[in-house]
């Protein structure tokens, strides 16, 4: 029987469901309660239930794993104490738990209804919304282009490094909360050799290296040149002139090609390129339904042309996922029973890396645009690329970065999967690639300080890769 007394699997009742492995409780939905992009998401058999502890939309099935809940039973007795022992996934393990026991001791007993929860849910989703508007009002502004400007050519940046002010709007006052703690701040290595087993307490101690340190042992990485060069504004009169007809033409073909009621046409790009998606999936966004405009000429439509990003590239496996609720490369044998997931067409080192590369730059535009399904979905593919090679973990953590200010449960679970893992391959990291290292820890001190802790906890554990050196 469920919280209720009931054994009927009727919408509103509490049962207990089999996720990643371990019990937990959840309540039945309709159609109506979640989202309409969750629901487009739906397979045969599949009954949309909403997770207590996480607090978030998934599917069920009516199968073995789906149980009646005992509400006398204790679901932690005589289980295994979690994080005891750490390692590599301690911090997740830990705060998994920590979420678990909340939805069997708290959510359950409470038996609120589905609109509460669901009243709940909005309301998360508004307030971190407004969160990630007051964060975009205080993070450098993207600069407006203007194809017959000369003045208007930037020199060469990173793409996508708008990182928020550590100092905000109160430089002073956070200044000193970093100066109060910077005593009992674990402190992370300078990029070197390998320590060996017996200085290793001792190099902990060491500050890290900062981003124009002095050890010129490290090759920059192409990969991140290459981000660097990809959005090089014109750099002529005839390119730019070139460039602003291109615009006009693909903004014609948008007008010759002018969708119906159920899409919306969305413009990208320096080249101004036309993507019609479905409007129900732009209505999952709020940042892009707040920029919807509606001509006679074009129907609904959306100019995201003059900002620096999303590209072209950026977005087109955005454009797949509107369409189709996934981008490639998609997942094999995900939903079978014991199955481990992987990705198609994920063979060798270089296609993880790629892979990889891909996710994480979904991850950072699905932020920017304010598509959580879609975040939550580039994690656990880049999850199912474990382990990263050491570069792609730092590309893939600036693109964390990059979208600093968009707050979500998916942004959480990357950052703190994030943390693991520099911290398993903190070594091999410092050796590889010390400086890109201390660039990326040096643009977020909250991460570098939960990497410091992840290291000063168990240094042992974050030698990854170093075995055969």
């Amino acid at each position: 029987m469920d919280s209720t007394g009931t054994t009927v699997k009727e919408v509103g009742s509490t049962w207990v469901w089999s996720y990643h492995g371990k019990d937990w409780p959840v309540i039945l939905c309709d159609y109506q309660t979640p989202p309409r992009i969750f629901i487009t998401t739906r397979r045969p058999t599949e009954i949309p239930a909403l997770l207590l502890g996480k607090r978030k939309f998934i599917w069920v099935t009516d199968d073995a794993r789906l149980q009646a809940m005992d509400p006398f039973r204790d679901y932690f007795e005589g289980l295994p104490c979690v994080g005891t022992t750490p390692n590599r996934d301690y911090d997740a393990e830990v705060s998994e738990e920590k979420l678990r026991k909340i939805a069997f001791r708290e959510d359950a007993p409470a038996s609120h209804t589905l609109g509460f929860w669901k009243n709940f849910i909005d309301n998360r989703r508004a307030a971190r919304a407004t969160e990630s508007e007051i964060a975009n009002k205080y993070s450098h502004p993207r600069r407006k282009r203007n194809y017959g400007d000369d003045d208007d050519i930037d020199e060469v940046e990173i793409v996508g490094v708008r990182p928020i002010s550590a100092a905000g709007s109160t430089p002073k006052t956070v200044s000193k909360r970093r100066s109060d703690r910077e005593d009992s701040k674990a402190q992370l290595l300078k990029p070197g050799p390998t320590p060996s087993k017996r200085g290793l307490g001792k190099q902990r101690e060491r500050p890290i290296i900062t981003p124009n340190g002095d050890n010129d042992d490290y090759d920059d990485s192409s990969l991140f040149v290459e981000e660097a060069n990809m959005h090089r504004d014109p750099s002529s009169d005839s390119h730019r002139s070139k460039l602003q007809k291109l615009r006009q033409d693909n903004e014609q073909s948008a007008i010759d090609n002018r969708p119906g009621i159920e899409l919306c046409t969305i413009f990208v790009g320096n080249t101004k390129k036309p993507f019609q998606v479905p409007s129900a999936a732009v209505a999952c966004s709020s940042f892009l339904s707040d920029q919807i405009h509606f001509t006679e000429a074009l129907g609904s439509h959306i100019d995201l042309s003059d900002d620096r990003e999303p590209t072209e590239e950026d977005f087109s496996p955005v454009w797949e996922y509107m369409h189709n609720n996934d981008f490639r490369p998609q997942y094999i044998d995900r939903r079978r029973p014991g199955s481990f997931p992987h990705l198609d067409g994920v063979i060798d080192a270089d296609d993880r890396d790629k892979a990889a590369k891909l996710c994480g730059c979904v991850f950072r535009t699905a932020s920017m645009l304010q598509l959580e399904a879609l975040q939550s979905l580039a994690v656990d593919k880049l999850k199912a690329l474990y382990p990263l090679s050491p570069l792609m973990i730092l590309i893939v953590a600036r693109c964390a970065q990059d979208s600093e200010h968009c707050m979500s449960d998916a942004k959480d679970e990357l950052l703190a999967w994030l943390v693991d893992h520099v911290g398993d391959y903190y070594y091999q990291l410092i050796t590889l690639h010390g400086k890109q290292l201390a660039e990326m820890l040096s643009r977020s001190p909250s991460f570098e300080q939960s990497v410091a802790d992840r290291v000063a906890r168990n240094p042992q554990a974050c030698k990854e890769g170093m075995e055969d050196d």
